[in-house]
Parts: structure tokens; C-alpha cells; sequence
């Protein structure tokens, strides 16, 4: 599932679109269905987006909790990852990577994809499954680039999420490797 699939069929609670930009994988049905929806222009990493919601309400408490905020501050980003639907411990990540170099993982969930941190990985997934628990048959992607691998975790799989979290994690202290 994309991630305006997600948003579209209201599992992901908001969707950032930046205008201008080719989107191959996106259908024209899609857009066309996308437009319908309230929208706010917000700034991140110095370009233009368009944040879309689910609800006119939802887009005022977040354009309200934006208004006497700097594009790219801290509090700025972190209300627009939150109202992205990604877990507290990516969001923080997002904010350190800016930063400093950190070991990092790139996970997609029924349309959600972020990056958090090898360190964030089992509380990022466990956060997911909590948040987002109507999802039995959903599968929980993970990228580890130092490792040029995909790991699928079944919904609530717990052994499977310790695996790849010991597999990674392994790998990325032999290696000492930030990705």
C-alpha cells in the first residue's frame, strides 16, 4: 500500500504532497480523490508542501498548533511527524539525524514510511502496532541499507521483530556503520 492509498482509505491520518514534484506512482484517480480533502500549505526542509487531513478539525488544530512556529524548528517538525502518524521515538529521531550521524532504519507500515533509529526500531514497531491494531494482516516492512536487505515482520509478531532487531543491530555494531 503507497501512502496515498493509506491516507486515502484513512489509516494514515494526514498526507504530505509537495506540489511540483513527479509522482510516477501516483494514479490520476488518486489525485483526483486527494483534492477532495481540507489542505494547509506548510514549509519543511525549505520547500513548499501541501498537508493534507482527514477532517476540517484536524486541520485547524494542526494549522493553530503551526501558526506562531518557524518552518524547520523542532516543535514545527515534530507537530507535522506526529500528525503524519509516526511513532514519538521517529520523530525525535528525524530531529537528531539533522545532526548528528545516526544508525538508522527505513520502515513502511499500511503506507507509513519514516526512518527511525536501530535503536527505535522495536519501539517504533510496537508503537505502530498499538496505534494502528485493526491491521491483523498488515506486514511491517524494514530497510537496512548496510545490509542491502528487507526484513518483513508480521503484524504482532514479536520473535520476528527481536530477530531483526538482534540481525540488524549486529550488524550495524560490527560495522560501526551510520546509514
Amino acid at each position: 500500500m503507497t501512502d496515498i492509498q493509506a491516507f486515502l482509505a484513512g489509516y494514515k491520518p494526514s498526507f504530505l504532497f509537495t506540489p511540483n514534484h513527479d509522482y510516477p506512482h501516483y494514479a490520476n484517480s488518486e489525485m483526483e480523490q486527494l483534492n477532495k480533502y481540507p489542505s494547509f500549505n506548510v514549509t519543511m526542509n525549505s520547500r513548499d508542501h501541501l498537508l493534507y487531513t482527514q477532517t476540517i478539525p484536524q486541520r485547524e488544530n494542526i494549522k493553530t498548533r503551526l501558526e506562531t512556529l518557524s518552518p524547520d524548528t523542532y516543535e514545527y517538525e515534530k507537530i507535522i511527524g506526529e500528525a503524519l502518524g509516526f511513532p514519538p521515538g521517529a520523530v525525535e529521531v528525524y530531529q537528531k539525524i539533522k545532526l548528528l550521524p545516526v544508525q538508522r532504519v527505513g520502515i513502511n507500515y499500511i503506507g507509513i514510511n519514516f526512518v527511525t533509529s536501530v535503536e527505535h526500531l522495536t519501539s517504533d514497531v510496537q508503537w505502530l502496532w498499538s496505534t494502528y491494531n485493526n491491521q491483523s494482516d498488515a506486514i511491517v516492512e524494514v530497510f537496512y541499507k548496510p545490509l542491502d536487505e528487507w526484513f518483513n515482520i508480521q503484524h504482532l509478531d514479536t520473535m520476528a521483530l527481536q530477530r531483526v532487531y538482534s540481525q540488524i543491530h549486529s550488524s550495524s555494531e560490527k560495522e560501526g556503520s551510520v546509514s
